[in-house]
């Protein structure tokens, strides 16, 4: 292991960007794309809360606010084999998911994802258009495991594939 792959001692935690998702009105379906552009204090170009008209888009300006939201492709994988049910990764209504990356370690620390780097703001709950869409078992299954928000610090364009590291 050489150094770049060790952050104060700690082997640095690496994993990739499996699917990346927009939506572009309030309750719209999610719409794969294979590579987005992100806005640093805006989101993800195209997507509803890039555009202002999210559901969550008001915020209390006492406190940061996410501009994107990002759940491990893991989490649906395990709910699928809990629930025995077919559950899409757009399911939990997320606008990336990882692959072999803790998100849950995330909060209040810096990543990168390609060119882009963003701040783990807060764990995200299952979010009422989820509940709505799905049997309510199995969004309460998503609870403390429903993904991350996060700000974009700095702007650029992400791709499917692409590696995504602590930094």
């Amino acid at each position: 292991m050489d150094q770049s792959e060790v952050l104060w001692g700690i082997p640095r935690r690496r994993g990739s960007i499996e699917v990346l998702y927009l939506a572009r009105e309030a309750q719209a379906p999610m719409i794969a794309v294979n590579e987005a552009c992100m806005i640093s204090g805006r989101g993800m170009e195209g997507d509803r809360y890039c555009l202002g008209i999210g559901t969550h888009c008001a915020h209390d300006d006492d406190e940061p606010h996410y501009e994107v939201t990002l759940i491990e492709g893991e989490t649906i994988e395990a709910l699928r084999r809990e629930k025995k049910i077919e559950l899409d990764f757009d399911a939990p209504r997320r606008n990336i998911v990882t692959r072999d990356f803790p998100l849950h370690h995330m909060v209040k620390r810096t990543f990168r994802i390609g060119e882009v780097i963003l701040r783990g703001i807060a764990l995200r709950e299952p979010c009422m258009r989820m509940i709505d869409l799905t049997d309510h078992g199995i969004a309460m299954s998503l609870i403390h495991r429903g993904g991350l928000g996060a700000q974009i610090l700095t702007g650029g364009v992400i791709r499917i594939g692409d590696v995504i590291e602590e930094i």
